[in-house]
């Protein structure tokens, strides 16, 4: 026996490796698409009475904060951390359609839906940018032509524009979720849930 018989060339150890990697990746996507599908861990985030709950717990939390944030200036971080835990709400209850690509995780219904919030935030957000150029316009302009004394820019402190900032970003990232609808998937029992997976 050679000294060479006993180990193996680089290239059919690397293509070892490389196929237990591959092999690896394909239980680990199966495994993902699987609690995507069945997952009923998070079924109450997911029906249409949670969908409505969240969604307006969003309201509440980004127009609240942003109200409380301008007026006592010092709940920054708290504003922060509601906004990321409504957003990870949220991102359950549509089963983290925004976040998945691959059509072999999502069902086609899921994805027309995903595709149409798309469309629809991509409006909101055109709407809202518009409607905040009129806003900021008509305030100018009554602010310089009126004898209404309007707060100007020394209303503005780093904390307030910081709570704008923040408000502005939950404004945008919440948009597709509000407009993903507030009709969730209908509500199922457990024997329900695991008659459907047996057949």
């Amino acid at each position: 026996m050679t000294k060479n018989s006993g180990t193996r060339s680089p290239e059919t150890l690397e293509e070892m490796i490389e196929l237990k990697a591959e092999m690896f990746g394909n239980r680990l996507t199966a495994s993902i698409v699987r609690w995507f599908r069945n997952d009923t861990f998070f079924d109450g985030f997911r029906n249409t009475p949670a969908r409505i709950i969240i969604c307006t717990l969003s309201f509440i939390v980004l127009y609240g904060g942003l109200i409380v944030g301008w007026s006592t200036q010092n709940i920054l971080l708290e504003y922060i951390i509601a906004l990321l835990v409504v957003l990870v709400m949220q991102a359950i209850s549509v089963r983290f359609v925004f976040q998945i690509e691959g059509r072999e995780i999502l069902d086609e219904y899921q994805t027309q839906r995903r595709d149409r919030a798309y469309r629809r935030a991509y409006k909101n957000i055109r709407s809202i940018i518009v409607a905040g150029v009129v806003g900021w316009l008509a305030y100018t302009y009554i602010r310089e032509n009126a004898d209404i004394e309007l707060g100007g820019w020394e209303l503005l402190t780093y904390q307030r524009a910081a709570t704008i900032a923040v408000f502005a970003i939950g404004l945008i990232s919440l948009q597709k979720y509000l407009a993903y609808g507030i009709k969730g998937e209908p509500f199922m029992s457990r024997d329900e849930v695991k008659k459907m997976r047996n057949s």
